[in-house]
């Protein structure tokens, strides 16, 4: 699936995206159109791009060429619009924080000197679809790594997004909690358009409406277009098999962008 900054419908949009970190090129010659109101789980190998993917949308790096919109509009200012859940954020257990004030910090930018009532309903909203309300005075340094995580996905909720970009959201969290994050990210995608790195196959085909295999190039497709009996990709293991013709995930994709003359097959991220 393919487009450009005026497709109807689409949360964001790439068209012959190529990015490089030094000496190597992490994403060649993507180009996409992200439906809005989906559920579209990002899946790969290690190294693959995913998160570079994700860091473009968000407008934290920029292509060396092509043309990303996202919402309408150009990255960076569209990240006020964009809820962000990273695959991991430390906690400093010397920094005083409560459940709720991590939550609440989701509205940073939104509130005038002090959060309102209306803030604190929005954290505490929030906190509760995610499980943790009932811990929202708690201090976070004394979390698991599953209750922080879930935390994190509450501040981004918090801020009410219009796109919400999740970096492996369920790291760390408990079977139970994640196959009720999982759900509530299916809710949500019926108002919000939401894009998943997973490496859980049993939620990107039970909840996702789109799949995207990234492998250093990219491509899209829905889920009924996937022969469940393979699922094979570059993962080295059963994953996925696409109904295409030149599925870009698994191939020996040679640079071929004037940008990359030398750029090595490793992608670093």
């Amino acid at each position: 699936m393919s487009g450009t900054d005026d497709t109807p419908g689409a949360a964001a949009t790439l068209e012959s995206v190529c990015f490089m970190y030094p000496g190597q090129e992490a994403l060649h010659d993507v180009t996409l159109s992200i439906p809005a109101r989906s559920l579209v789980a990002i899946v790969g190998p290690n190294g693959g791009g995913k998160t570079t993917l994700l860091r473009i949308l968000l407008g934290e790096l920029k292509p060396a060429c092509g043309k990303v919109r996202v919402l309408g509009e150009d990255p960076a200012r569209a990240r006020r619009r964009v809820g962000y859940v990273p695959q991991k954020v430390d906690v400093d257990p010397r920094f005083p924080l409560s459940v709720r004030e991590a939550a609440l910090m989701g509205r940073a930018g939104m509130a005038g000197l002090f959060y309102s009532a209306a803030d604190r309903k929005c954290a505490d909203e929030a906190l509760d679809r995610v499980g943790m309300l009932e811990l929202r005075d708690r201090p976070v340094s004394s979390l698991s790594g599953g209750e922080w995580q879930r935390v994190l996905i509450a501040q981004a909720l918090a801020a009410g997004p219009e796109l919400l970009l999740l970096d492996e959201p369920v790291a760390n969290v408990d079977p139970e909690h994640a196959a009720r994050l999982y759900a509530l990210f299916e809710e949500l995608s019926a108002g919000v358009s939401v894009l998943m790195v997973s490496h859980n196959l049993s939620a990107v085909t039970d909840r996702a409406k789109y799949v995207i295999c990234v492998n250093r190039t990219a491509g899209m497709h829905k889920l009924g277009e996937i022969a469940s009996e393979t699922f094979r990709t570059s993962f080295g293991q059963s994953l996925a098999l696409l109904r295409h013709d030149h599925c870009p995930v698994g191939c020996d994709c040679t640079p071929g962008c004037a940008h990359f003359a030398g750029g090595g097959k490793e992608a670093a991220r």
